[in-house]
């Protein structure tokens, strides 16, 4: 037992003093934490350190990033939202451009139809005024007419006229072409050129030569019809090929009308003038059939 003393002694002394450097740690560490009392009567001021500018920029820099990816990205209904405004303005005007051409032309051609509406009335006003001269039959008088008609300043319609009026038309039409006035002077010529004449002096002496357009005759039949109503009841109805005929003064050609496969005469011969061989310049007349030469049946 009191060999053991030395020993206790020891390890007592030994934890006084760990206990000692303990409190004195402890004691040290209260002391680091309190705040130094600042002398009011010292002047000296701690300088703040300033911010890094490459800090603040790189700082700038994330939060632009993080923006960016935190933004959603626009889908097609965004996308159509953003241009709806546009689009929509630019069909409105589009709209208003087109109804306002469309009123624009439908106006435009109410007109022109108005126009031309009067400008038919007159003519056939003037026409009128005039018809007892055109159809007199007398030459000089049916080419007077028609040189009123184009004075009045209706120069077409006089030309258009010449065609139907035999050879009143065709002097008429000759004086134009020898005008000073270059279109009228061409359109007459144009006219002439396509112009024939039908000689009646065969079967009635005593009346004049009609000058006929091919332009205003369509068919064979057409005409056989038309120089019977210039006969004026010189030959009987229906008696072409029987009573008359047409032959060319150039090469004495007779015109028969149209045949079927057995000979027989086609009640209409629809014939264009170009297909029974009746040309523009041409001069033909109307004979007797007992002067044709020639023996067909009926």
């Amino acid at each position: 037992m009191t060999s053991q003393l030395p020993h206790l002694k020891i390890i007592g002394s030994l934890l006084i003093g760990f206990s000692i450097c303990l409190a004195l740690a402890a004691s040290n560490s209260r002391a680091q934490n309190v705040a130094p009392v600042r002398n009011e009567s010292s002047q000296t001021v701690t300088p703040t350190p300033s911010p890094d500018p490459s800090v603040q920029l790189k700082l700038d820099d994330l939060q632009r990033q993080d923006e960016k990816l935190n933004k959603a990205p626009k889908d097609f209904w965004d996308k159509l939202s953003a241009i709806s405004g546009l689009l929509s303005g630019s069909v409105v005007a589009l709209i208003g451009i087109i109804v306002t051409f469309k009123l624009t032309e439908r106006r435009r051609k109410t007109d022109e139809q108005q126009k031309d509406r009067e400008v038919t009335v007159l003519q056939v006003q003037t026409v009128q005024s005039f018809m007892p001269q055109l159809q007199s039959g007398n030459d000089v008088q049916i080419e007077s007419a028609l040189a009123a008609i184009k004075a009045l300043g209706n120069s077409t319609l006089a030309e258009n006229l010449a065609r139907l009026y035999g050879q009143g038309g065709k002097s008429f039409l000759s004086r134009v072409a020898s005008s000073s006035d270059d279109k009228s002077a061409k359109r007459a010529q144009d006219l002439l050129d396509r112009m024939f004449t039908v000689s009646l002096k065969g079967v009635a002496p005593n009346l004049n030569d009609l000058v006929l357009s091919v332009d205003a005759v369509r068919t064979f039949g057409d005409l056989t019809t038309q120089v019977f109503w210039g006969l004026k009841n010189a030959v009987p109805a229906f008696t072409y090929e029987k009573e008359w005929i047409l032959r060319d003064t150039a090469n004495g050609k007779l015109f028969l009308k149209l045949r079927n496969e057995a000979s027989e005469k086609i009640a209409r011969d629809s014939r264009t003038l170009q297909q029974a061989g009746i040309n523009p310049g041409m001069t033909l007349e109307a004979i007797p059939m007992d002067k044709a030469n020639l023996n067909l049946e009926t």
